[in-house]
């Protein structure tokens, strides 16, 4: 928000300038009235693309959350589904293992780690539960589906076709979190540059136009005192 007030800042600055008419002639050519409205406009468009781009990234990310809501869920029902197929013993222990890393579960050689009432181990945590290790699991589960001919669930979201499509959806909303992810970075590093870091940016031009208007009124002329109340912060 404080690059924004930068922004309004500087567009008041612009105005008392403006004002001035032709009492205000800078050598500079930085700070020239009509350099100043183009550095204001880029300045503006430069916020303006920025929260444009971070209204896209976070709904990216919004989406993708949704579309690997619910994994370990339905990973539990096509194991189940599949346990009750006739598939073979072998296919079924496969199709576990994957749905275990898919819960966030996976097995150990250590010693199991007792409950409190000391018989039943309790289950240890996997790594494995990011985006790109979900979708690798996910697709093992899928070709391990895809050869088991005796695996033919009614239910449609169980069916290999809809964990496919759910996979093509996990990989599609990944890659636009990224595409979006870029953009955001992009509009950033342009507003940084425009406000605080190229040559004749907009802090640089405001502290410079306080130093004529200072030069040519001096401190005590109300054109002055109104231009040291706008504020300009610098981040970096």
């Amino acid at each position: 928000m404080s690059h924004i007030k930068n922004v309004q800042s500087f567009e008041k600055l612009l105005g008392i300038c403006t004002g001035l008419g032709e009492e205000y002639q800078p050598g500079n050519q930085k700070l020239q009235v009509e350099a100043m409205t183009t550095l204001l406009s880029q300045a503006r468009s430069a916020v303006s693309e920025l929260t444009a781009t971070k209204v896209a990234y976070d709904r990216a990310i919004d989406q993708r959350v949704l579309v690997f809501t619910n994994l370990p869920k339905l990973a539990t029902r096509i194991l189940s589904a599949l346990s009750v197929s006739g598939a073979s013993v072998h296919t079924i222990d496969n199709a576990r293992m994957i749905v275990r890393k898919i819960r966030g579960y996976s097995l150990t050689n250590r010693a199991p780690i007792p409950s409190e009432a000391g018989t039943v181990p309790v289950k240890r945590r996997a790594n494995g539960q990011d985006f790109v290790s979900m979708m690798g699991h996910w697709a093992m589960l899928l070709e391990v589906l895809e050869t088991e001919a005796k695996y033919r669930p009614a239910e449609r979201e169980l069916k290999p076709a809809s964990i496919a499509a759910r996979l093509t959806a996990m990989e599609e909303h990944y890659k636009q979190v990224i595409q979006a992810e870029l953009a955001f970075s992009k509009a950033r590093q342009e507003r940084d540059r425009i406000l605080y870091e190229q040559t004749g940016n907009l802090y640089e031009v405001s502290a410079l136009v306080k130093g004529y208007v200072k030069s040519v009124y001096g401190t005590q002329h109300d054109w002055y005192t109104s231009l040291t109340q706008m504020r300009f912060t610098k981040y970096t």
